[in-house]
């Protein structure tokens, strides 16, 4: 009764739940800060919900900063508002905080972008006529509005200046249009939302029009030396006051900063020419501050300077440039911490920094300048002693007890050009594996570390790669076995048992081809990963990370198609790191901390893994069952049920009885996997006879045995003399 209760649950009921793959979104940390590169006109407005300044575009930057009233940091280069391939896109935009959605409001020509700090999304666009653009926009937090200043235009010919304001359902006209005025401008005032609008007429006259109590009141400067020209404004609530720069001075390297204080208008020199620059109010500083600006008209030189108003002159805030911190990450294992290796200097006055990850932060580790040490190869973490080792041209450098030293072999390998390096549970050792090219020949060779020396495995036999191949190699420590691939021919995927290397077809191709891979191993998951990049060239050439993917032993899949982008500079380097301090994914390069939290598994249900699909005398035998928890919550009284079947027989795991489950001893699964050992390793034995078609059948059912939880699975096997 139960055998058959069970075999129709399993061969004949409809799959009642499944899970997608798990939501592991990648992200660009807070990192070490990054003082933006020189640019002009860019958006730059503060956001009051998230206490940051937001700044984007500008000089052709495709790009999000912040600024948090003592530094700069990168926003996720990747998530870009979507807007169209023209200059238009970089350079006739405005930024400001909208007031009833609570995200920052960009706006290009009628196009309207919304940011909530970690994505761009489309916002209603403003309502225009042909030829028409929206000149600036400003946030009123005093009666939740945002207003658009707009250019009204008849047959291509500008005739009138309106305001349009939306109110969080739609844009619709605040006034009757003013009289058209040439670079136009506008601000709020924060304290009570009159709303200031500048530019010049037909005479090149400078016009200031303020909207306060139901009309429009004429507060131009009435001074011609004043030209607003490459304007940008913003009201100091400190002082209620609206600060304007202009880059129109009284001499070719000079420009005006113009103040409006109640009523009245105050002019200052300053002594540099800077066309295009942003300005704020910080409200962490309690100042009006400018950043960056065209400093050479001639060579189109840009500044990265920032200011801040006294009330009668810019004072300079000094800052670091920061540097770029290009490393090579790893984990110390021993000391539960994330260290970097930064090679610094030309040779011969080269040497290499340590620095370690404290406080959200790189600080450099004291004591730890190598002297012309170039330790550029990726280290590998050999457990046996707790060391970490890179493998570079003829030297082994070792890190153990704090600090790196350089190897004495008896026999060292020989220079391998192309070579991969991993750890092999297996021997116990760490595998190095490449080539080297004799005369017209090209040589693989593959060598093993014990801590001490090197020995060649000349007896092995290695994988069947081209003299073109780059391999790489990761641990899966789930299956124990090395993964070794070829990146730009991953139609086979080789692995090493210890023993002998064995070719795998995936039927999954990876997503993309001819790319940079690197593997690393996540032990939340217990599965090696895969993460691509790819070259992705908007204006200023960054590299676009692609995808992740999961190595189950026999195919490719895919965890995730959505990851920020990152310098080109920086894609060499671009190494992931499993951070078992903060069971974190991280990858480390200049100055950008990317990470994947801790991830569910992939799927809801189960799934079987054996080393084999075909058994010979003296091959490994195992048997394991995941059970994967996609929830949060912990999963309790669900029988799994593992079966072997042989020629219509079947057998139920543990006791192989004709009944038994695994409640008793797994009555509960945490969110997660969970992995279950069905059969102890093994050598398969000799004399077994040749057989085909066994199979091992495995589902998680509800606690009334009446229905399959998530999804079940099968793995076939067979064996022969």
């Amino acid at each position: 009764m139960w055998l058959f209760r069970i075999t129709s649950i399993f061969l004949c009921i409809v799959i009642m739940a499944s899970a997608g793959i798990a939501e592991a979104s990648w992200h660009w940390d807070k990192y070490q800060p990054i003082w933006p590169e020189g640019r002009s006109n860019f958006a730059w407005a503060w956001d009051y919900e998230r206490d940051v300044a937001v700044m984007y575009g500008g000089g052709g930057w495709l790009e999000t900063r912040e600024w948090d009233g003592e530094r700069w940091y990168q926003a996720d280069l990747m998530n870009l508002p979507e807007l169209p391939e023209s200059d238009y896109a970089i350079t006739f935009h405005s930024i400001t905080f909208d007031p009833i959605s609570r995200q920052m409001m960009l706006a290009n020509y009628e196009l309207i972008r919304l940011y909530d700090g970690t994505t761009w999304t489309i916002g209603e666009p403003v309502p225009l006529n042909t030829g028409e653009r929206v000149r600036d926009i400003a946030g009123d937090s005093v009666n939740l509005k945002v207003y658009a200043l707009v250019e009204e235009v008849v047959d291509i010919t500008p005739v009138g200046l309106r305001l349009t304001v939306w109110d969080g359902i739609a844009w619709s006209d605040f006034s009757d249009p003013i009289p058209f005025l040439t670079r136009s401008f506008m601000a709020v005032n924060s304290i009570n939302g009159d709303i200031l609008v500048c530019g010049e007429n037909e005479q090149e006259e400078a016009i200031a029009l303020l909207w306060s109590s139901g009309i429009w009141n004429d507060l131009s400067p009435g001074d011609p030396d004043v030209e607003f020209s490459g304007c940008v404004a913003v009201h100091d609530p400190a002082y209620d006051r609206f600060v304007i720069h202009t880059t129109a001075g009284p001499s070719y390297y000079s420009c005006y900063t113009l103040v409006l204080e109640g009523g009245v208008w105050s002019i200052h020199v300053e002594g540099d020419d800077r066309a295009g620059p942003g300005m704020i109010f910080d409200p962490v500083r309690n100042k009006v501050l400018r950043f960056g600006g065209l400093t050479d008209w001639y060579f189109g030189l840009e500044s990265s300077a920032l200011f801040e108003w006294s009330g009668t002159e810019w004072v300079q805030i000094p800052h670091d440039e920061y540097g770029t911190l290009s490393g090579t990450p790893y984990y110390d294992e021993k000391e539960n911490r994330m260290l970097m290796l930064v090679y610094e200097g030309e040779y011969p006055d080269n040497y290499t920094i340590i620095y370690e990850w404290l406080s959200n932060e790189w600080v450099p580790l004291p004591e730890t300048i190598l002297p012309q040490a170039n330790l550029w190869g990726q280290p590998v973490w050999y457990p046996a002693n707790e060391t970490a080792v890179i493998v570079q041209g003829w030297e082994t450098w070792v890190w153990q007890n704090g600090t790196w030293s350089l190897a004495a072999p008896e026999a060292p390998p020989h220079i391998l050009p192309v070579s991969a390096v991993a750890f092999d549970p297996n021997m116990n050792r760490i595998i190095h594996f490449g080539n080297h090219t004799e005369g017209d020949e090209t040589i693989w060779e593959m060598w093993a570390w014990d801590g001490t020396n090197w020995e060649e495995l000349v007896s092995v036999t290695p994988p069947e790669l081209d003299k073109y191949a780059r391999p790489i190699m990761g641990t899966d420590f789930q299956r124990n076995r090395v993964v070794l691939i070829d990146p730009n021919k991953t139609e086979t995927v080789w692995e090493w048992d210890g023993y002998s290397w064995r070719s795998i077809a995936p039927a999954t191709a990876p997503l993309y081809t001819e790319d940079n891979r690197f593997f690393v191993y996540v032990p939340t998951l217990k599965r090696l990963l895969m993460v691509q990049y790819k070259y992705w060239y908007p204006r200023n050439n960054y590299a676009g990370c692609n995808a992740i993917h999961i190595w189950n032993g026999g195919d490719w899949v895919l965890l995730e198609n959505t990851f920020p982008a990152m310098p080109q500079d920086s894609v060499s380097a671009f190494q992931p790191v499993w951070d078992g301090k903060n069971n974190e994914l991280i990858a480390c390069h200049s100055n950008f901390r990317g990470k994947i939290p801790a991830m569910a598994c992939p799927e809801a249900g189960v799934a079987i893994w054996m080393p084999e699909t075909q058994f010979s005398p003296g091959d490994g035998c195992s048997c394991e069952v995941t059970v994967c928890n996609p929830d949060q919550a912990v999963l309790r009284n669900h029988p799994l049920f593992v079966l072997l079947e042989i020629a219509g027989t079947y057998f139920f795991a543990p006791s192989f009885s004709d009944f038994d489950h695994y409640l008793d001893a797994y009555p509960e699964y945490p969110p997660g996997e969970t992995m279950i050992e069905v059969l102890p390793s093994f050598p398969w034995p000799e004399g077994a006879g040749s057989f085909s078609g066994a199979r091992f059948i495995a589902a998680l059912t509800d606690p009334n045995i009446q229905v399959i939880v998530g999804e079940m699975d099968t793995f076939e096997f067979g064996w022969g003399e």
